[in-house]
């Protein structure tokens, strides 16, 4: 059968194969409901002309057009439910209360009267003619019409026959219990007869596996839901019985004070399901949303790997929809439904990309990027940045408007917290993201620092009848500060402090170079500290392409006689401060800078620079800093400047040189009211015995 309805559907539709799977079955399957409906109208009509009485048209006609009249608004006055067979499937099953003027009608005058219920088929479905319809939609339409009205209406007949035959009569005279059964029984076959139509034409697509993949494995809820909702809707019919007795006993008035109650119980009806739609509607929105964001919320890892899991669970349930699509801006698709149809068209992300703001299209209108009526409810609703005033994605979602013709929902909240949901779930994982980054460069930093404290000495040589400290306190993991003491032939020593003329990771590696070079010529130039600044300067500009430089005070120092030859390129003078006698030990220290003899290194290639000499004396020291100390700021933004820092040396000149070093930190702690380290504090002590 399946084989036979393709064939029939490609000379229908040459295109048919080009069809997403769903959409190709659900054309089958109102392909197939079409071909077995439409004996039954041939058959029905056929048998309801041999059937009517034109004389009794020609007498009654005032108040067959009346109950024509009653009919019509009856039937537009449906009550429904709506059935999530799984999430995104859902079914439309419908009725109203025409059937009661119908079975009136026939027990007042007879089969003839069931032109009543084709003429209203025929109105019924003339006014929902699918203006803008896909092709699922125009046989979906096609097939209604034709089941309704010849089903319905070789139901009709049988009933009727079977109500001659069981001794009823045209019309129905009484409620007494000999005339009363056989209408109750009529009534009770045409049903029966109805469903058993029906039914047997669902068993069909259901064998010959014409119905959608979500349906068939949602099958028995499904029927379940539907049985359920037709046993309790099929109930009112039986009021036709009451209705035409009302009519042959106490005439047209009374049996029209039956229809209006009966028209305002049909009309509360509709507003019922109505309502109970929305309130399902909302409901479910607003559960699968706390789900969801709970989900989101405990989520671990907090990354974007997970979001589109948790939408494939969740989404689905809020929405009845026929295609729904999640995507961000980058391209990356986070949700895409039914995944056996085609992505929705890149043109409307196109459109819509440059301007994205909420915006909805109704069956008919014309859609933008194409300039053809829509087919079905289309809604785009952006998802906005928490952080920024951009749009990161957009929700798409395209609505089944075969099942909603007549509900009328507003599901922009709904849609707008979900794209929340969704920013937040982003703005978290970016913040994760971020997070791990920071931690990893933490542990690259912290690893650096390793790395980098390895070229700082990590003990200072003994030096007999000398005392010698240093400290390097960096601001950040890393440092562009650096000492270093090179232990040369002939019992030299050298004596470095820099300071490099940035902060991070490349001012360390900077250091790093400069240190290496400094120690390199230290070696080839033994006693010309001039001579290492200059071939470390021209090294530093071969080798690096930065803009970078670096401050620099080389000193060679002989234990034996205290001769310190140096040479200082633009680098914060050290202080060489000179023994006091007791009686001046309260006054100012004596102290002389050992100032600059050329230029930073790393600026120019052909700088140079002057060795100077200087002697210290027994109980002479050398302070050698960074700005790191000097320029510590206090909350007043006063700096701790060269003069405090003289004092503070002073202060504890006759104590060992670990005691001064302690007290000069002290001191700059102090001054800055402990606030935060803004640069790398090294400093370097020697003294005399």
């Amino acid at each position: 059968m399946k084989k036979f309805l393709t064939l029939l559907a490609k000379k229908l539709w040459p295109d048919v194969d080009t069809l997403a799977e769903p959409d190709r079955v659900s054309l089958l399957g109102e392909l197939f409901g079409t071909l077995y409906t439409l004996p039954f109208v041939i058959v029905g009509l056929g048998w309801l002309m041999r059937e009517t009485n034109l004389d009794l048209v020609y007498r009654q006609w005032p108040i067959l057009l009346l109950l024509l009249g009653l009919s019509f608004i009856f039937s537009r006055l449906s009550f429904f439910q709506i059935t999530g067979n799984r999430a995104g499937s859902y079914s439309y099953e419908g009725n109203d209360l025409e059937a009661i003027v119908i079975v009136s009608a026939t027990l007042l005058f007879g089969p003839t009267a069931i032109w009543l219920h084709v003429l209203n088929i025929l109105g019924t479905y003339g006014t929902k003619w699918p203006r803008f319809a896909s092709r699922y939609q125009w046989w979906n339409w096609i097939r209604n019409l034709i089941a309704n009205m010849g089903i319905e209406t070789v139901s009709f007949l049988l009933s009727l026959r079977a109500y001659q035959w069981l001794g009823g009569h045209f019309p129905l005279q009484n409620l007494t219990l000999t005339v009363l059964w056989p209408a109750l029984l009529a009534v009770l076959i045409f049903v029966l007869l109805n469903e058993l139509f029906f039914w047997s034409m669902w068993a069909f697509r259901i064998y010959f596996q014409l119905i959608s993949q979500l349906l068939q494995d949602n099958l028995a809820e499904l029927n379940r839901q539907i049985i359920k909702f037709l046993l309790v809707s099929n109930i009112p019919i039986f009021f036709g019985i009451l209705a035409a007795a009302l009519y042959t006993q106490m005439g047209l008035g009374a049996y029209l004070f039956l229809m209006g109650g009966i028209l305002l119980a049909s009309l509360l009806a509709r507003r019922l399901s109505q309502t109970l739609v929305l309130s399902q509607q909302r409901s479910r929105e607003l559960a699968q949303l706390e789900q969801l964001g709970r989900a989101i919320f405990a989520a671990l890892p907090a990354d974007t790997s997970c979001l589109p899991r948790l939408l494939e669970i969740y989404v689905p349930k809020m929405f009845q929809y026929r295609q729904v699509e999640i995507r961000l801006f980058s391209g990356q698709i986070l949700l895409q439904l039914p995944q056996d149809m085609p992505l929705i068209s890149e043109d409307i992300w196109t459109w819509w990309i440059p301007d994205p703001q909420p915006i909805h299209f109704v069956p008919g209108c014309k859609l933008p990027w194409t300039r053809e009526p829509t087919i079905y409810p289309v809604v785009l609703t952006p998802i906005l940045s928490t952080q920024e005033a951009k749009s990161l994605g957009g929700i798409c979602l395209v609505l089944e408007s075969i099942h909603f013709e007549d509900v009328v929902t507003d599901l922009r909240p709904a849609l707008q917290v979900l794209s929340e949901q969704i920013a937040s779930a982003l703005h978290r994982a970016e913040v994760y993201r971020q997070t791990l980054e920071h931690q990893k460069l933490t542990q690259e930093l912290a690893l650096a620092w390793q790395v980098q404290a390895s070229f700082i000495p990590e003990t200072l040589p003994k030096i007999e009848g000398w005392q010698l400290t240093a400290i390097l306190k960096p601001c950040k993991e890393t440092s562009g500060d650096f000492y270093d003491v090179i232990q040369l032939p002939n019992s030299y020593l050298g004596l470095v402090i820099a300071d490099v003329t940035d902060k991070g990771m490349g001012a360390a590696l900077f250091m790093a170079l400069s240190q290496t070079l400094i120690r390199t010529y230290a070696r080839e130039y033994l006693t010309r500290p001039d001579l290492v600044l200059a071939a470390t300067n021209r090294r530093i500009l071969t080798d690096t392409r930065n803009k970078m430089f670096v401050t620099v005070f080389y000193g060679i120092l002989d234990p034996a006689t205290g001769r310190l030859v140096y040479a200082n390129a633009g680098h914060n003078p050290p202080y060489l401060l000179k023994a006091q006698p007791p009686s001046k030990l309260q006054s100012l220290p004596k102290s002389q800078g050992l100032r600059n003899t050329g230029m930073p290194l790393g600026i120019l290639e052909e700088a140079s620079w002057e060795a100077k000499t200087v002697e210290l004396a027994p109980s002479d020291m050398l302070i050698l800093y960074t700005d790191g100390i000097t320029e510590t700021p206090n909350q007043q933004d006063e700096l701790f400047g060269d003069q405090r820092l003289l004092v503070a040396a002073q202060a504890n000149s006759e104590s060992p040189i670990q005691v001064i070093q302690d007290s000069i930190l002290t001191w700059v702690d102090q001054f800055s009211e402990e606030s935060h380290q803004c640069d790398d504090v090294t400093l370097m002590l020697l003294k005399r015995e």
